[in-house]
């Protein structure tokens, strides 16, 4: 009980102190009303719904996902680039070339710079394949995939993250371990090949 005459002690006294002074009366009727008028707007539900309903609108990318691109690069005879891992993910495969996007890049710009790091190649994009969820040593990519054609008949030459480089028939992708997904978006490349017109730079149209 004694904190409780204590209590009644100071608040008796704060009051007797404000009658006394109508100015300071004043300011704290003033701020107890912005208080309470603050705590109504926080109390609000009808600003946080509106926000969350347009946060929800938004697209928002996983963090998890890690963005990458991929090539089919299909030459005049019809032969699949592919690229020997020299690391992580899945070193020690064959693989089609490809990498992670980097900061401000484009996936257009990403391709052609992986595969003039990895293979030597200059090369344009022909059109998007679509993207492809994979997972590889428990990280998850994201993979925009792209059918590729090289500018020239320049052979190949492994570099940065390829051990190897070759060319392959794609009768022979399986015998040389390419993974099922690798397979599948080879064989969606050959066929929209088959069903397009394009006419790389150098001129020659196929």
């Amino acid at each position: 009980y004694a904190s409780d005459n204590s209590a009644t002690r100071a608040a008796s006294r704060a009051t007797s102190w404000l009658v006394g002074h109508p100015q300071r009366r004043a300011t704290a009727s003033s701020a107890t009303r912005q208080s309470s008028s603050s705590g109504r707007t926080r109390a609000s539900p009808s600003i946080w719904e509106g926000r969350i309903a347009r946060m929800l609108d938004q697209p928002q990318a996983d963090p998890l996902v890690v963005r990458a691109v991929g090539a089919v690069v299909v030459n005049a005879l019809g032969q699949v680039l592919l690229v020997y891992r020299g690391r992580p993910p899945a070193a020690g495969t064959w693989t089609l070339p490809g990498g992670r996007i980097e900061l401000g890049e484009s996936p257009e710009a990403a391709i052609v710079r992986e595969l003039r790091e990895e293979t030597s190649l200059a090369t344009i994009v022909v059109c998007p394949l679509g993207e492809v969820i994979i997972e590889r040593e428990g990280t998850t990519f994201g993979v925009q995939e792209y059918l590729v054609t090289p500018l020239d008949d320049t052979a190949p030459r492994a570099g940065d993250d390829a051990a190897g480089v070759r060319w392959a028939l794609p009768e022979e992708l399986e015998k040389l371990g390419l993974l099922d997904d690798a397979v599948a978006v080879v064989k969606r490349g050959l066929e929209v090949r088959r069903t397009i017109r394009y006419t790389p730079i150098n001129g020659s149209a196929r």
